[in-house]
């Protein structure tokens, strides 16, 4: 039976594994569950997850498990192990004898007791070296809270944590956030939460090993989960389960080989399925075969697919991933994915650099939403960067060809492409870019990121003019956001010279946020209309009064700690009259 420093009790629903010999045939055989049926939950343990209800068969190659005299769902029987489900009708106190029978005969009976316990540990399928180790993890009432994965990169378990041992020893991790994060580690949202998926995952309460860790060994290991809300590792966790021993069995190139062609042709289509189980699954071991099928998925139509599916490129040596990366794009083009890891991962050379860009230039034009998203990402993160290694002669072919593009791009992009491309036009010093992003704003395309690319271009006649837009009639939509962030781009691109502009857009805007903004940007330069804006808003208890005072700590660190009643003081003595 598997357990781990203690007894492990049996509860309704559970699934157990049986570790032994001549428990079934040598060559193992898989139950099938039920697809149009399920097993109603012991009222003794009512909250189950899906895996926990399903109907498995209860003969299955010749052999039976009975707990209690009740034969148990069988999802696996081989030799050296079986995987089995306790019966629904399972008490939950005392003890029972649990009973193999193969062919027949009849094993000794081993008592074991009966119970809720914390957290138990299991394999979900038999693992074997250089295929998935999935750890099945049956916390009562928490199993549906594990819900991997947990954001877009693969070996990031969040909250979760488990640790791996063999022969007395922890393994060290192989894969975690930090080896995979590319541009900074995120850092926000519910770090417990799960990735946010579009429909509800058939895979709860399980963990990849095989994503952390390298089991290249046949043999038994140890493996212990822990579950923390908390960053400190000195605080008791809200969760942890016993050590508890899994077997790895052997496993073959040749084995491995059949399994990846078998999952290449049973693979689904949908995000769910793919982000949940395919994906995770053909990561981990760094061979050519599943770097090629990865490199398929960074071409999903799914965002979140080609981003989980990019970032699990960092199971591979930079070189060998780079290199497979950079044929997929010649041959099918460009994707964002792609562009991105090759400019994060590494540093381009001017021939890798050149080879990009010159590649993306005809999927300006293509029909395929991911590509032309890829070639305009190419352009605008390559291409146009400051410090960008391609030659001249390739980025004054790849300026044209974005400006040329522009019908198609517009016509054919979605918002996201759209917005892409106003980022890039916003890097292009040609008057037909400036152009370009008027034509957006008028039109109302992306029209946030086009006002902010205009302001990048700093060009002088384009000032009083998006100025003028934040003074157009908001007609009943004072809260709307779009030009939320023009006051501080003007401030930060045209300098002084765009302070009266911020002052006249303090006082006749209607949107509400454009005057927040604008206010900030003056009292920062020390303008008195920002002050007296901030003034007002504290004396009459204005909705944002509570954004102004947060911003008045975090901009003047001299209040920081000051009370309401010294910061109004202070804004008093540098206003000159209160805004209207």
């Amino acid at each position: 039976m598997l357990s781990g420093d203690r007894p492990i009790p049996l509860a309704p629903g559970l699934h157990i594994s049986i570790y032994g010999s001549h428990l079934g045939p040598l060559a193992g055989c898989q139950g099938y569950a039920d697809t149009q049926h399920r097993e109603k939950p012991s009222p003794l343990r009512p909250k189950q997850t899906v895996g926990e209800t399903l109907i498995y068969p209860r003969v299955l190659c010749d052999t039976q498990v009975f707990v209690g005299g009740i034969a148990a769902d069988l999802l696996w029987v081989q030799d050296g192990q079986i995987n089995f489900k306790v019966p629904q009708e399972t008490p939950i106190t005392g003890a029972t004898e649990v009973r193999v029978v193969y062919q027949g005969q009849a094993s000794r009976p081993v008592t074991l007791p009966l119970g809720l316990p914390s957290t138990i540990l299991s394999l979900e399928t038999p693992a074997a070296v250089g295929m998935p180790v999935w750890l099945k993890v049956s916390a009562f009432g928490w199993d549906e809270g594990i819900q991997y994965p947990f954001d877009i990169h693969p070996a990031n378990f969040n909250c979760q944590e488990v640790e791996v041992r063999r022969d007395g020893k922890l393994l060290p991790r192989m894969a975690s956030l930090a080896t995979q994060a590319s541009g900074g580690t995120p850092g926000s949202g519910f770090m417990c939460g799960s990735l946010g998926l579009r429909a509800k995952s058939h895979h709860l309460g399980r963990i990849p090993l095989h994503l952390q860790y390298r089991f290249d060994r046949p043999g038994t290991y140890e493996v212990r989960y822990t579950f923390r809300k908390g960053t400190d590792p000195a605080e008791p966790p809200d969760l942890q389960s016993a050590w508890t021993p899994i077997e790895v069995l052997p496993g073959s190139p040749a084995e491995r080989a059949r399994w990846l062609a078998d999952m290449a042709a049973h693979a689904p289509t949908d995000a769910v399925g793919l982000l949940t189980d395919f994906l995770p699954a053909i990561m981990g071991v760094p061979d050519e075969p599943s770097l090629q099928l990865l490199c398929q998925y960074l071409y999903h139509p799914d965002t979140l697919v080609r981003q989980f599916a990019m970032y699990g490129l960092t199971y591979w040596p930079d070189e060998q991933s780079g290199a497979a990366v950079m044929q997929v794009t010649r041959t099918r083009g460009p994707s964002d994915v792609a562009v991105d890891f090759l400019s994060f991962r590494s540093k381009l050379t001017a021939a890798q650099a050149d080879s990009i860009v010159e590649s993306a230039i005809p999927y300006l034009l293509s029909n395929s939403p991911v590509v032309l998203l890829g070639a305009v990402t190419a352009i605008d993160r390559i291409a146009l960067a400051q410090d960008s290694p391609a030659g001249l002669d390739v980025r004054a072919r790849a300026e044209n060809a974005l400006m040329d593009a522009a019908a198609h791009i517009v016509s054919a992009g979605d918002a996201e492409i759209v917005h892409t491309y106003a980022m890039a036009l916003g890097m292009v010093k040609d008057q037909r870019a400036g152009d370009l992003l008027w034509d957006l704003v008028n039109r109302n395309l992306a029209r946030s990121q086009a006002v902010i690319a205009l302001t990048w271009r700093k060009s002088p006649d384009d000032l009083p003019k998006l100025a003028a837009l934040a003074l157009q009639p908001a007609h009943g939509n004072n809260l709307d956001y779009t030009l939320t962030s023009l006051p501080y781009a003007l401030h930060r691109a045209y300098g002084d010279a765009a302070l009266p502009y911020l002052e006249t857009m303090l006082e006749r805007s209607e949107f509400t946020w454009v005057r927040t903004d604008s206010a900030r940007e003056l009292a920062i330069a020390g303008r008195p209309a920002g002050f007296a804006f901030i003034v007002d808003a504290l004396e009459h208890d204005r909705p944002y009064r509570t954004e102004m005072l947060q911003f008045v700590r975090d901009s003047f660190p001299e209040l920081r700690q000051s009370s309401d009643a010294a910061i109004l003081s202070f804004f008093q003595s540098r206003a000159v009259s209160p805004a209207r």
